[in-house]
């Protein structure tokens, strides 16, 4: 064994490397102290401290984020290591103790491979280990979709199916078999979606999620049925069949998806079907029904659609209508046997016809038969029959003709008329007994401003001159025959009605008043009959409502005296809104008759102011009581009838009275 002086490479590094056993102890001596070991001065010896050797750790394979690793511990020889250091740093999540070597954590991050210089070292001496790492992600794991057995119908887009997993995030995704056509999975992502384009049974599909560490498998079984049918509905929703035709076929319409399947929830009138394959309705109704609503089902595997219609079966319209004859001439008078009709297809449900029948002829609305008795003239006319029922009609045309009698019996309803001048006359209507007269006249000619309707024989017009009484012959004639009848007429004043002229006063703070009339009869003296029982008169008053309300309606002195002084037989007032009605009737039994040939107080009326339309007026009021019922309800007339025979009426000669209405303070 050599000597190196201190300073010399063969002296450097621990001590314990150069003592060699078989040295002297004494040169071990000497070589100690000339190095320094041991304690100084004195005598002695210490253990030498050894320098770590043969450090090294399990090497690991690739680690995986997000798993914990095994703690990693050093194994080495030599003698207590004092520090510990690793260049570079360790992948995130690992941790390196520098006070014992060891590695542990969980990884967060890829990490490609990387050496690791890890140093354990004291105060004699350090080793070294070169440890390679690397991070991968986890391969994917626990996958599985939202829906794993979905059922999709054809044509509507699907919700997208998103898979679900844990452990590493796939970076690739595949199906095997292919979906049904119109879906797809995103390579990247594994989400299925898409519109179904053809019908598919279940079918299992193998779906691969991948990256680069390993895979992951699940399966989705998928099928594709059609739309349940939607939009249902009948070309004709409602409709009414006849018996015994061959209905058009109703076809159905409805969207989505095709029908598989068709039904009905009550049967159908008989003779009609459904198709349970098309839907379509067709046939030939047997019988009546009434109108029946029905509801039709479309179906198929996914669901169905219902719709309502509506169903009456008619019965077939009448035909073939016919009558013994197709012309009857009857005279005028003549007794119709009844005429049967004949009538075939469907029940007759009512009978009509047009023009109307003659008077006197019918026709029986339910069984059709024309019977009756001729009861006026008239010239050939075709009448069209109808035989109906709610299909429809048969119509038959009879002509019928009524000949005509000679007219008899002509009167009219007055025998002698006296009229004031300058009044219009009450249109006079004759009565014909038999026959009906196609013209008119009369000899000599009516007074000035009356006429005769040559048509009609109605007497009317406005006499404009006074006349003394004649006596007209009125010829009513067709061209079987002729009538005739008198009748006398004379214009005269014979009758004045008038009343007092009203001059009243109202207090001006209120509008309060009342007002009185006398209503006076005088007979002319030129009349022919004068001085003239009277029988009983009428008279209608008019009065502004807005001026004046009628209080009260009584007998006038004249009337009073009758029967003995028990007054009037029949007596009758009513009291309207703006009119006062009056009838009198001397004697029922003609006991007592009333004379006029002076001025005859027949009644006094009394009224009241409308004190709200007179109030705070200050002033004079003007208005006029006029007579004459223009509504005719009731039907009364300004009137006056003669006690004669016969006994006649006249309408009087009418003065209407001023009424003046003065505010008093």
């Amino acid at each position: 064994m050599s000597m190196t002086a201190p300073g010399n490479p063969e002296l450097e590094g621990p001590v314990s490397s150069r003592c060699h056993l078989t040295a002297s102890i004494i040169i071990c001596v000497s070589l100690l102290l000339a190095t320094g070991c041991g304690k100084g001065g004195g005598g002695g010896t210490e253990t030498p401290i050894l320098a770590p050797n043969g450090l090294s750790y399990t090497v690991p394979g690739p680690l995986l984020i997000g798993i914990s690793i095994t703690p990693l511990a050093p194994s080495y020889g030599g003698g207590a290591v004092s520090s510990w250091t690793c260049e570079p740093d360790l992948p995130e999540g690992l941790t390196f103790d520098s006070s014992d070597g060891v590695i542990s954590g969980t990884p967060v991050e890829l990490s490609p491979p990387t050496e690791y210089q890890i140093t354990a070292s004291n105060g004699s001496g350090s080793s070294t280990f070169f440890l390679e790492l690397s991070v991968i992600v986890q391969p994917p794991c626990a996958l599985g979709y939202a829906d794993s057995n979905p059922i999709y119908q054809l044509g509507i887009g699907i919700f997208p199916n998103v898979p679900f997993y844990s452990c590493g995030t796939p970076t690739s995704w595949t199906v095997d078999p292919p979906l049904p056509l119109g879906l797809a999975i995103d390579g990247g992502t594994g989400l299925i979606s898409g519109v179904p384009g053809e019908l598919a049974a279940a079918t299992e599909h193998l779906i691969q999620a991948s990256n680069s560490t390993g895979i992951a498998l699940t399966t989705v079984i998928i099928e594709v049925v059609p739309q349940p049918p939607c939009d249902l509905r009948y070309t004709v929703s409602a409709t009414s069949y006849v018996v015994g035709e061959v209905i058009a076929p109703n076809q159905p319409l409805y969207g989505c998806g095709e029908p598989d399947g068709w039904n009905v929830d009550l049967a159908l009138p008989l003779g009609i079907e459904i198709d349970p394959t098309t839907g379509v309705i067709s046939g030939s109704p047997v019988e009546v029904s009434p109108e029946t609503f029905y509801t039709v089902t479309a179906a198929n595997s996914s669901g169905s659609d219902s719709t309502v219609i509506s169903i009456a079966v008619l019965p077939e319209p009448p035909c073939q209508l016919t009558y013994p004859v197709d012309e009857l001439v009857l005279d005028l008078g003549e007794d119709l046997p009844p005429q049967i009709p004949s009538v075939g297809c469907g029940e007759v449900e009512g009978y009509l016809v047009e023009p109307p029948l003659p008077a006197g002829l019918s026709l029986d609305p339910v069984t059709g038969i024309l019977s009756g008795v001729a009861g006026i003239e008239a010239p050939p006319a075709l009448h069209l029959i109808s035989a109906e029922n709610v299909s429809g009609s048969t119509t038959f045309e009879i002509l019928i003709s009524v000949l005509a009698t000679a007219p008899c019996d002509l009167e009219y309803p007055l025998a002698s008329i006296t009229h004031p001048m300058g009044v219009a006359i009450d249109p006079i209507v004759p009565v014909v007994g038999c026959g009906t007269p196609s013209s008119f006249t009369i000899s000599p000619d009516l007074p000035s401003g009356l006429a005769l309707d040559a048509v009609t024989g109605t007497i009317f017009g406005t006499p404009q001159f006074e006349t003394a009484e004649v006596e007209y012959t009125i010829v009513g004639g067709n061209a079987i025959g002729s009538v005739e009848t008198t009748i006398l007429i004379r214009i005269a004043d014979v009758f004045h009605l008038w009343g007092d002229p009203i001059s009243a006063s109202y207090d001006l703070a209120t509008g309060e008043g009342v007002a009185e009339t006398t209503i006076w009869l005088e007979e002319g003296s030129q009349n022919l009959s004068y001085p003239t029982p009277i029988a009983g008169f009428s008279f209608v008053l008019q009065h502004d409502s807005t001026l004046l309300v009628s209080t009260s309606i009584d007998q006038g002195d004249a009337l009073i005296s009758l029967n003995g002084g028990s007054g009037p037989d029949f007596w009758i007032t009513n009291q309207l809104d703006g009119v006062i009605v009056v009838g009198m009737v001397v004697s029922i039994m003609f006991s007592d008759v009333l004379f006029t040939s002076t001025a005859s107080e027949v009644s006094r009326v009394s009224y009241e102011t409308v004190s709200a339309n007179l109030q705070g007026n200050q002033g004079s009021v003007e208005t006029t009581l006029i007579w004459g019922n223009p509504s005719m309800e009731p039907p009364i007339d300004n009137l006056v009838v003669m006690s004669t025979v016969p006994v006649t009426s006249v309408k009087p000669v009418l003065h209407d009275i001023p009424v003046v209405l003065v505010s008093s303070p």
